[in-house]
């Protein structure tokens, strides 16, 4: 097929690639393309699904945030903890313009002490919003709980985090 021939298909509203334009059976690449589909049904990750249909998101809770200061540096830890019926894993949480890697696996309904930040104190206000992404293990879907950061002030005029708000709602990514 040549160009003209595509165009006057697309402008009459034909089909502009037909059965027989492409290179002929002999010289055709019989290697599988990328963009096909899995032939089988189970290589597609689907999501889980409650018993009206609805996407099942797994829902985490945060408590009992410490902040510890020694000096010009503090090391904040927070109790994070799996409120779902599936087992989850905890991959990262983003605050105060740091990120750690945690890829910590929770069963449902277990708790773990993670240690969230570990860095100079803070000298204003500036970073108040966190991040925690985790996934389900059962198929690898991933989500993303925002928090707003309350920060401590302490005497010296620097800061410490002091709680964590939930901003909701979780983000599917």
């Amino acid at each position: 097929m040549d160009f003209l021939e595509g165009m006057r298909r697309f402008v009459e509203g034909e089909p502009v690639f037909q059965e027989g334009d492409g290179p002929s059976d002999d010289k055709q690449d019989k290697s599988p393309h990328l963009h096909e589909p899995p032939k089988s049904g189970s290589d597609t990750i689907k999501p889980l699904v409650n018993e009206q249909g609805y996407k099942v998101i797994p829902k985490i809770e945060v408590s009992h945030l410490h902040t510890s200061r020694d000096g010009a540096h503090m090391t904040s830890t927070l109790w994070i903890s799996n409120a779902s019926n599936e087992p989850i894993r905890i991959d990262s949480v983003w605050v105060a313009n740091q990120k750690q890697v945690f890829n910590r696996e929770l069963k449902p309904h277990e708790g773990h002490e993670f240690i969230i930040y570990k860095g100079p104190v803070q000298p204003n206000e500036a970073y108040h919003q966190a991040r925690i992404v985790y996934r389900q293990l059962e198929n690898g879907d991933l989500f993303q709980e925002e928090y707003f950061v309350e920060y401590n002030r302490e005497p010296d005029g620097m800061y410490t985090l002091e709680e964590f708000h939930e901003t909701g709602p979780i983000r599917d990514i």
